[in-house]
C-alpha cells in the first residue's frame, strides 16, 4: 500500500458544462474533451499533468469567426467552467486557478479567469484563432511535489510526415504486441508510462504504476477482441500538444488507431495514448 503519510497532494480539475463543447487542458495537455453541447459536472484528475513553475488551465470551445454575420450556436444560459485544485491527504481542497465563459443566442455575455493563490480576478482578452476557436487560459505558480516528468526535456516536435509517420509505427508496435499477447513487450513498451504514472499518484513502485493503467488487461480480456489497426479512420493527423512536447495520432473524434471491439454488447474501446520524442530520436509513450 501507498504511503498515505507521505503521499503527494492530488491535482484535478472541477468542471462544469451546459450546452457548449469544449477542450479543457492543463499546460496544453488535454484532460477532458467534448465536440458536442453536452452537459456535465464532472471531476477529473490532472496530477500528472502538473509542472514545476507556472501551470496554466485553459477551456477552448467553438464560438462562430463573425457574430455580425453569423448567428450564436448557444442558447441562452450555456456556459463553461473549469477549476485546477490541489487537495490534501484529508481530502480538503483548495482552489488555484480558474476560468469560465457564459454565452447567450447574441454571443459570448461573460468571461472571467481568477488566480485563486493572488486573489485576482480578471475580464481577460479573448484569443480567438482562425478556425473560430475561443480560447480562455489562466495561469498559477506551483512548487510541483513530483519529479520532473520525462516528456519536458524530449525533443521539440514538429509537424512533418516523417514525424506522422514514425509515430504510425510506435502505435503498429503496441498493435503488434497485443495482437500476439506478448506481455513482456507491453510492459517494456508502457514502462516509463507506468514509472511515471506511479508518481503521479503515490503508488510504490512501477508494478503499481501498470496496475493503475490497465497495462495489457484488454489483451487479455476474453470479452474483447482487437480490431485490426487503423489508420483510414477519417481526418487522421499528427496532433501536437503540451506546447510542443506531445503527439498523438488522432481523427477528427480524437480517436486513435488501437481499438478494441466488445462484440456482445456492441461496444468499441478506443485506447488513448500520448508520446514524447526522446534525444535519440525514439517515440516513448508518456500517458
Amino acid at each position: 500500500m501507498p504511503n498515505i503519510v507521505n503521499a503527494a497532494p492530488f491535482f484535478g480539475v472541477d468542471i462544469d458544462l451546459h450546452n457548449v463543447a469544449v477542450d479543457v487542458r492543463v499546460n496544453d495537455i488535454p484532460v477532458y474533451f467534448d465536440e458536442k453541447m453536452g452537459q456535465l459536472t464532472v471531476e477529473v484528475p490532472a496530477p500528472d499533468k502538473i509542472i514545476d513553475g507556472s501551470n496554466t488551465l485553459s477551456i477552448s470551445t467553438a464560438f462562430p469567426k463573425d457574430s455580425a454575420n453569423v448567428s450564436s450556436p448557444y442558447q441562452e444560459g450555456a456556459y463553461a467552467s473549469a477549476t485546477l485544485f490541489r487537495q490534501d491527504s484529508e481530502g480538503t481542497k483548495q482552489k488555484l486557478s480558474s476560468a469560465i465563459i457564459k454565452f447567450d443566442p447574441e454571443g459570448i455575455k461573460f468571461v472571467e479567469t481568477e488566480n485563486h493563490l493572488n486573489n485576482k480576478k480578471l475580464t481577460p482578452d479573448l484569443m480567438i484563432s482562425k478556425d473560430g476557436k475561443v480560447l480562455l487560459s489562466e495561469s498559477v505558480e506551483i512548487k510541483s511535489p513530483f519529479p520532473r516528468w520525462a516528456w519536458q526535456d524530449g525533443k521539440n516536435i514538429e509537424n512533418t510526415q516523417e514525424n506522422y509517420d514514425s509515430l504510425i509505427e510506435a502505435y503498429r508496435d503496441i498493435h503488434s504486441a497485443m495482437e500476439s499477447k506478448d506481455v513482456e513487450k507491453l510492459f517494456q513498451l508502457y514502462s516509463q508510462r507506468a514509472i511515471e504514472t506511479a508518481a503521479a499518484y503515490s503508488l510504490d513502485d512501477e508494478k503499481e504504476g501498470h496496475e493503475k493503467i490497465s497495462t495489457g488487461k484488454d489483451m487479455m480480456n476474453d470479452t474483447l477482441s482487437l480490431y485490426r489497426f487503423r489508420t483510414d479512420l477519417e481526418g487522421m493527423r499528427l496532433d501536437i500538444f503540451g506546447n510542443g512536447r506531445l503527439a498523438r495520432i488522432v481523427n477528427k473524434l480524437n480517436h486513435q488507431p488501437i481499438i478494441f471491439t466488445e462484440p456482445k454488447a456492441r461496444l468499441l474501446h478506443f485506447h488513448k495514448l500520448s508520446f514524447y520524442l526522446n534525444n535519440k530520436n525514439k517515440w516513448v509513450i508518456i500517458r
